[in-house]
């Protein structure tokens, strides 16, 4: 009987008339202080937000801010927070070391935290009985139990699938998440619903550019909208609200995705809404990546304080150097589309180097320094988005293009230093990552090399100056280890990482006796260097800004990356 009421009472409800949409910036910190995880309480008066210093509660009409106390370990990790629907308690996730993401029960008026779960991240509380529902097993699993982390149940899992993101139903009889095949980044989601009480999955929306992250949240209104972030397809830069209609006990969609707000260069992390409806928060991100170049010294064991190259504060990222270590090339998107740019380490500005109608990015020189090779890349629907790879002539000219192939974080090519070697392109192949000669008039050559790799979201690998060996390292198949591969002698050796280090990109060293990564770490993003043995030495802190893109000149003095700059703070948004 009491499932028969909420289902008239939904069906009765009406959302109040809408108006032009009205924003207001709540928070105010700057990129040192970056604000995370944030959520409105239930009733619309508070809102609660997590920033580098700890946990605060705020009342949105006058401000005063108090903070929520909670033990050091996790107060300085905290990520994102979720109420629960009576006002008072919050789910809190902490990342961990040891334990990866962990869910914390937490109490706005104080005392101890209750631990409810390790390794799992993204909970959303039932508006009807305080269940939690999860992401769990490495993103593979969701799950679901009660407010206390009592009888948890697995919904849904899938090796060849990630999940990202659930959201309630208004009467809690089902759950919509985010889903996204493995090895397909994080621009490929789709929408579904499922059944508390089983049955097969409903499809309500699917597109490349849903985007499939734990700060990308859902939300199903009481008035039936699912609201989800889309991305502007002429832009990564722009994220926007949509919503579509979808009743709450089918989870059928009766209409086509309406959008909500018309942002440019922002992206909606976190959103959640109060209990009527009426008003939205979310903490609005916008960030840019810029260009910097530091001098390694005493044989990469030092890296001198880095010069900012690029001024712009668009997305730049180098791919490469010309011979002489004198200049950078690189992709960026400051005209809207990423080009291929080339700027002198003494220069003040860039010169276009490479220009098309699609994006282009990954531009080397080949080995004998007389082509220019690079990717020209267009967003087309499943399977992938397609890739040619295209050769210039570094004295200019027409492109050309090389091959064709569809593109995945598991496909792509390096160019080594030595000028008798090839370029080497590899892609993933029934479970082997796979190493191919390359030239750039003829294509794909003789196979080189291969390993067992499942399919990975996440990849980064460099070759050795001389193209002999190569570094693999991929936090998602390859958790706590970098794998080296001789293509000599086709022997494989692996190097074992600290706990909790995850490795975001890497290079060999001049001499090949010590590997540059820029790693991540429950404390920041850092630059090290990593010797055979696995010993590890930080050349270059950056707190919570990313480091990203290394690439090293050919002479061994410099190294080239990205640094993302965050800009974030708590909106709320009314008539949406």
């Amino acid at each position: 009987m009491a499932a028969g009421i909420g289902y008239w009472r939904w069906k009765g409800w009406r959302p109040s008339p809408r108006g032009p949409l009205k924003e207001t910036q709540l928070t105010h910190n700057s990129s040192e202080n970056l604000v995370f995880g944030s959520a409105i309480s239930p009733d619309g008066k508070y809102i609660i937000y997590a920033d580098q210093k700890g946990l605060h509660l705020s009342v949105i009409e006058t401000g005063e801010t108090h903070e929520i106390p909670l033990p050091d370990d996790i107060r300085e990790r905290v990520g994102d927070v979720s109420w629960f629907p009576d006002g008072r308690r919050l789910i809190v996730t902490a990342r961990s070391d040891k334990d990866g993401p962990v869910l914390w029960l937490v109490s706005i008026f104080g005392g101890p935290p209750l631990k409810l779960r390790t390794h799992s991240h993204s909970p959303v509380v039932s508006p009807q009985d305080s269940s939690v529902a999860f992401v769990s097993g490495e993103d593979h699993e969701l799950w679901v139990m009660g407010p206390t982390g009592e009888n948890p149940r697995r919904i849904l899992a899938s090796e060849n699938e990630k999940y990202c993101v659930a959201a309630w139903s208004p009467l809690g009889k089902r759950l919509a998440y985010v889903k996204a095949k493995v090895g397909e980044g994080f621009l490929a989601g789709s929408i579904e619903t499922i059944s508390m009480e089983g049955g097969p999955p409903s499809s309500v929306y699917s597109s490349r550019p849903v985007r499939c992250g734990h700060p990308f949240r859902l939300l199903w209104m009481r008035d039936g909208r699912l609201l989800f972030p889309l991305d502007d397809p002429a832009s990564t830069i722009s994220v926007n609200l949509w919503a579509v209609q979808t009743d709450p006990n089918t989870g059928i969609p009766s209409s086509a995705p309406v959008g909500l707000t018309n942002w440019f260069g922002f992206v909606p992390w976190f959103p959640s809404v109060t209990e009527d409806g009426h008003r939205l928060a979310m903490t609005k991100a916008r960030d840019w990546y810029d260009l910097y170049v530091g001098e390694l010294r005493d044989h990469a064991t030092h890296l001198d304080s880095p010069k900012r190259l690029t001024l712009t504060q668009s997305f730049d990222f180098p791919s490469s150097w010309t011979r002489d270590s004198k200049s950078i090339v690189f992709t960026s998107d400051r005209n809207r589309t990423n080009q291929v740019y080339r700027q002198q380490l003494d220069g003040d500005s860039a010169e276009l180097l490479i220009s098309g109608s699609h994006d282009l990015n990954n531009a080397q020189l080949t080995p004998d320094g007389g082509w220019i090779l690079y990717w020209s890349q267009s967003d087309t629907p499943t399977p992938g988005p397609s890739g040619e790879l295209m050769r210039v002539s570094n004295s200019g000219g027409t492109s050309e293009v090389v091959l064709k192939t569809t593109l995945s974080a598991m496909t792509n090519f390096d160019c080594p230093l030595n000028p008798t070697a090839s370029c080497i392109f590899y892609r993933g192949e029934q479970g082997q990552l796979v190493f191919y000669a390359l030239d750039p008039v003829h294509g794909l050559g003789k196979e080189l090399a291969r390993t067992k790799l499942g399919t990975a979201d996440q990849l980064s690998l460099t070759f050795l100056p001389d193209g002999s060996r190569i570094a693999i390292s991929s936090s998602d198949q390859l958790q706590g280890r970098i794998r080296v591969v001789d293509l000599t002698s086709q022997k494989q050796s692996e190097i074992s990482l600290p706990q909790g280090l995850k490795i975001v990109d890497l290079v060999w060293a001049i001499d090949g006796k010590a590997l540059v990564a820029s790693v991540s770490q429950t404390s920041g993003y850092s630059i090290m260097r990593i010797e055979m043995n696995g010993n590890t030495h930080v050349l270059l802190g950056r707190g919570m800004h990313e480091l990203s893109s290394l690439v090293r000149s050919p002479d061994g003095r410099y190294l080239a990356f990205s640094q993302r700059t965050l800009e974030n703070n708590v909106w709320l948004l009314e008539n949406f």
